[in-house]
């Protein structure tokens, strides 16, 4: 659960983040951070889409209604 709160806080600091960069952040292996971003995915918590700027990279957002009701859960 630490880790999965640590990306949360990453990505609501810095939407967008991808993968890799979110678990620099969070200062864990790709590996990692690639399954909790992929959970949280499919709890509707967590949108990833493909970069933009960089086609590999997926970019990770909180979903609107899910995301951001879950990290002011978390604050409490």
């Amino acid at each position: 659960m630490p880790v999965q709160f640590a990306a949360l806080d990453a990505i609501y600091t810095d939407p967008g983040l991808d993968q890799a960069r979110v678990a620099a952040t969070i200062a864990y292996d790709k590996a990692t951070t690639g399954g909790v971003i992929d959970r949280l995915e499919q709890k509707g918590i967590l949108k990833g889409s493909i970069s933009k700027s960089d086609r590999p990279a997926r970019e990770v957002r909180l979903t609107d209604k899910a995301g951001r009701r879950t990290r002011r859960f978390c604050q409490s």
